[in-house]
């Protein structure tokens, strides 16, 4: 069986995108029903640079991958227990 690489980036892109959500609707409740001030700020600009610097590794991390490759299921599952099969 062959599994297409390209594969595991689809489900790394909706994994994405599914933060996205949760990141625009995390920082809609902070600004409409958090406390106005200094630490709401702070956190605010804490969050959003936490998430960027995470997005700009893992962007940096899938550049190195060349993602037109597959992976032989069957060879795989045999180098992981090769006295079993």
């Amino acid at each position: 069986m062959i599994i297409p690489l390209m594969y595991f980036l689809i489900a790394y892109g909706i994994f994405v995108a599914i933060a996205g959500f949760f990141l625009f609707f995390n920082l809609y409740h902070i600004l409409m029903f958090g406390l106005q001030g200094f630490k709401t700020l702070l956190v605010i600009l804490l969050y959003l640079t936490t998430i960027l610097l995470v997005v700009w590794f893992s962007y940096e991390l899938i550049l190195a991958y060349d993602w037109t490759g597959e992976i032989l299921l069957n060879e795989f599952i045999s180098s992981l227990m090769p006295s079993i099969l």
